[in-house]
């Protein structure tokens, strides 16, 4: 059993190209009384149309914070997280120049810092038609530093977040000046994708198709080979953790069964084939409409099933870079389950004297602020060298713009989770009067990749004073 060693990149295979990641083991260890140094993570989570700033910006700071009505969900892990307003994207008056409108600069500025290139996307009547941004986003490039290591360099969740290729109201990451990632909204391809690893057909030699689709109702009993060969070699402790690791992968499971579309039997033999998994989106439609009739069910079930994609994802370093986006730059879906049947965007162009709308946003806000807590909450659980999951992460809580209304690009609004291995001092409110592109280069020093610029150069002199030592 001593001298029983894995490797830390080892997957659990099976039938149909079936490949599960590990969480870190005992095994994995040079020694058995060695400790691996946890890995950093960076996720960012995105929300659009701004927010109702008197009810997000805490008071005091420390042990004695108090949070605003936005932020309370929070409440219980506010100790380990930065809360930042004052920021501005673009110049010292919050404006971005260039082709679009607000939306879409704030959109294509949130990670990359850069202008849109000029496009053939109006945004409306007075502005210059838009394209892609003109830079890489924060997080590709920070997962070109991290993320060769792991299985997947970066992985891009979407709740709802639709497409139109070329256009940057639905895009916020890039590897490149006009290359943006699409982020996938349909959890089932990103479970098959993370956990399944099943290629379209069948093994060699393998039973009738059809008899393993009525068989197999898991992708974990295509690895029970694999399992019982490896399970006799492993220590008490490692088998309890790699036992907890399949049992949430299986309650995954059945909660993506659970959901519009999903029915059935998770896996199959054939389920390399999207079609044969579910409809392209929780719809059925490869674009959703605003009004389709499983968007009350989707984005609330649908979204906490990313995220605990997410989070399972992040705990067996499948990556070291995740996103997730929530609705996109402008999403206009209503909130039906808060009693606010209007879409988002709609109200958020009413007038801040409007008490009523200000109210409804507030109640958006407060539930987006709920799932940031699913979140990290979910990251603070998992235990590793040196704390926690969140202890050794950077969550970036991150939106298009300051005030939905007049479209304003500041104050911008950041909530910040995780100590970055020990690096941010965390249970503090901020306010700092500078450039947004600061905090992306703060980010990326935090993460371990040096520079003292990130962005469009203009509205960039370094780490934000004030967040890092």
């Amino acid at each position: 059993m001593k001298s029983f060693r894995l490797d830390r990149r080892t997957l659990l295979r099976g039938a149909g190209g079936v490949a599960i990641g590990m969480p870190l083991l005992e095994a994995m260890l040079p020694t058995r009384s060695a400790h691996a140094a946890a890995p950093q993570r960076l996720v960012v989570f995105f929300t659009p149309n701004g927010t109702i700033h008197k009810n997000w910006v805490p008071s005091g700071s420390g042990a004695s914070m108090s949070l605003p009505r936005i932020l309370k969900p929070l409440e219980t892990l506010k100790n380990k997280m930065v809360f930042i307003d004052g920021l501005r994207m673009g110049d010292a008056q919050g404006r971005i120049n260039g082709p679009g409108n607000d939306h879409q600069r704030g959109m294509g500025y949130c990670l990359t810092g850069q202008q849109l290139l000029t496009g053939t996307f109006k945004g409306d009547e007075f502005a210059e038609p838009a394209g892609l941004a003109k830079g890489i986003s924060i997080d590709q490039h920070i997962a070109n530093k991290i993320g060769g290591s792991t299985r997947f360099k970066s992985l891009e969740f979407g709740v709802r977040s639709l497409t139109v290729a070329g256009n940057p109201l639905f895009h916020m990451s890039y590897t490149g000046s006009g290359n943006a990632i699409q982020p996938e909204q349909n959890s089932l391809r990103m479970f098959q994708r993370v956990f399944g690893g099943m290629t379209a057909k069948p093994p060699a030699g393998a039973a009738d198709a059809a008899k393993l689709a009525q068989d197999q109702t898991s992708v974990l009993d295509f690895v029970k080979s694999s399992y019982s060969d490896l399970t006799p070699r492993l220590g008490k402790t490692d088998r309890e953790k790699l036992d907890n690791h399949l049992a949430h992968i299986r309650d995954l499971e059945k909660r993506l069964a659970a959901l519009p579309g999903g029915g059935g039997a998770m896996m199959s033999a054939s389920c390399g084939s999207p079609s044969a998994l579910s409809p392209q989106d929780a719809c059925g439609k490869p674009t959703c409409p605003d009004d389709f009739p499983y968007h009350a069910e989707y984005f609330q079930a649908g979204g906490d099933a990313q995220l605990r994609l997410m989070q399972l994802a992040l705990a067996c370093d499948q990556t070291r870079v995740a996103s997730i986006q929530w609705s996109y730059s402008s999403g206009g879906g209503s909130f039906p389950w808060l009693g606010i049947d209007r879409g988002h965007h709609d109200i958020s162009h009413d007038s801040v004297s409007n008490a009523a709308s200000q109210e409804q946003l507030t109640k958006i806000n407060e539930w987006y602020a709920q799932k940031f807590f699913t979140l990290v909450s979910g990251m603070d659980k998992v235990q590793e060298e040196g704390g926690t999951m969140l202890d050794n992460s950077l969550v970036i809580w991150v939106n298009e713009l300051a005030e939905g209304s007049a479209h304003t690009l500041k104050p911008q609004c950041y909530v910040v989770a995780g100590k970055a291995g020990g690096k941010l001092q965390t249970g503090r409110a901020l306010h700092i009067d500078d450039e947004h592109n600061n905090l992306l280069v703060s980010i990326m020093n935090l993460m371990g990749v040096q520079g003292n610029t990130f962005g469009d150069a203009r509205w960039c002199h370094g780490p934000l004073k004030g967040f890092t030592a």
